[in-house]
């Protein structure tokens, strides 16, 4: 039987339709992360952590199942709830299996005599068997009857995605997101269909949370699975949603602007789990200066990114990181990649915590990877791009436009 460890953090990672099959194999290593439904209390029987009740072949002493129904949830067909009826009250589960995808068993409900217990790590359109489980006065589970599902399609663009994995996955389940826009979807312009999705070692989506927003207004962004099992994902330049497993919404974290600089971005690309009472996120604020030493205007404005704080408790912002302390917008080697309708400096991606307590960014636009002290008030150092602190003896090994840098366990990048 399966069980699931608490997950590390995810990645985005953008598809349109033509790239999705190309990235399929790619996004699976890149954004690899384990999750476990804390909240479901998904276990196995063989773990030393997670220890469940031993299955009993005699339900004589344990009440009885007088009823049973599974039913497939109206709105996501990856979500089963499971109707239990008992002769007394105790605590029950639902075992559930299929042949290929494997055995799975949910967490115990608490006691009572009529249960609703949700079904989740499920395949689409695929048949599965399941056992209630009844827990017994001295901790036992005594397995009663029998019963079938099928689970519903999945929604939209899932449904037309192709997934193939080859050799072995060294993790159970893989997190990530998938966009695809719609281009002329609606007289306001181009719309973005866009989930949160779980894979199984093999790519088969095991569920799945979708939304349809604006491309230019409020994209998907950075996601992270708590303890709890809970789900946080950010919606850019808006806020950070807290989702339940079974796509519940329970919280939303409103990031605002800057009290003093109404210019400010609210939230883009990143954003860190909370922790000590406040959410280090990535933002930026708009810059207008004379460019005219180098041809440009007078008035030239750009978006500077920076690493800000959020504390829960107050509502407040603190801007911790801000590139313009350390470097000059006006250095033309700090300009690789300007748009004109968007004069994007930096373009911070990324931005990740490392094992000796500093922070990795990714500044897509100038090509580097930069390492930040603990209280970011020091470069560190800088790779790839403008004054890059390291050679790279092999040109082949260079990276342009990276996204998503990170700290390998052996303490490589």
């Amino acid at each position: 039987m399966k069980c699931f460890t608490p997950s590390r953090r995810s990645r985005d990672i953008f598809f349109s339709p033509i790239a999705a099959a190309l990235m399929a194999f790619a996004a699976l290593m890149a954004f690899a992360a384990l999750i476990a439904f804390a909240a479901l209390s998904f276990a196995c029987s063989d773990s030393a952590h997670n220890p469940v009740p031993t299955p009993r072949a005699s339900v004589s002493s344990a009440p009885a199942v007088i009823s049973h129904e599974a039913r497939v949830d109206a709105d996501n067909g990856q979500i089963v709830f499971v109707s239990v009826v008992l002769s007394a009250p105790a605590r029950a589960a639902v075992e559930y299996e299929n042949e290929f995808a494997g055995k799975f068993r949910t967490a115990l409900s608490e006691t009572a005599v009529e249960h609703l217990i949700p079904v989740v790590r499920l395949r689409a359109n695929t048949a599965y068997q399941y056992t209630v489980a009844v827990e017994d006065g001295d901790g036992s589970l005594a397995y009663a009857t029998r019963g079938e599902f099928t689970t519903g399609d999945l929604p939209g663009a899932l449904a037309t995605m192709r997934w193939e994995a080859s050799g072995e996955s060294s993790q159970d389940i893989i997190l990530l997101d998938y966009k695809t826009i719609l281009r002329g979807a609606n007289p306001e312009g181009n719309r973005v269909e866009q989930y949160i999705v779980m894979r199984d070692a093999l790519g088969y989506a095991v569920w799945n949370y979708g939304s349809h927003v604006r491309v230019s207004k409020r994209a998907l962004r950075d996601i992270h699975v708590q303890p709890n099992g809970s789900v946080l994902y950010q919606l850019n330049d808006c806020c950070i949603i807290e989702i339940t497993p079974l796509g519940e919404r329970v919280n939303e974290i409103v990031v605002p602007g800057h009290s003093d600089r109404p210019d400010f971005y609210r939230t883009h690309h990143d954003f860190l789990p909370p922790e000590n009472g406040r959410i280090i996120y990535l933002g930026s604020y708009k810059f207008t200066f004379d460019d005219s030493a180098n041809g440009g205007d007078a008035e030239t404005t750009a978006i500077v990114d920076t690493v800000n704080a959020l504390d829960l408790a107050t509502g407040e912002m603190e801007v911790l990181w801000d590139p313009m302390d350390f470097w000059d917008i006006r250095d033309p080697d700090q300009r690789r990649r300007w748009r004109v309708d968007k004069p994007d400096w930096l373009h911070m991606n990324s931005l990740s915590k490392t094992a000796d307590g500093g922070y990795l960014a990714s500044l897509r636009n100038i090509n580097q990877v930069i390492s930040l002290s603990l209280d970011f008030k020091t470069v560190r150092w800088r790779l790839g791009g403008p004054k890059s602190d390291f050679d790279f003896p092999d040109p082949s090994d260079r990276f342009t436009m990276q996204h998503t840098a990170s700290e390998l366990p052996n303490g490589n990048i």
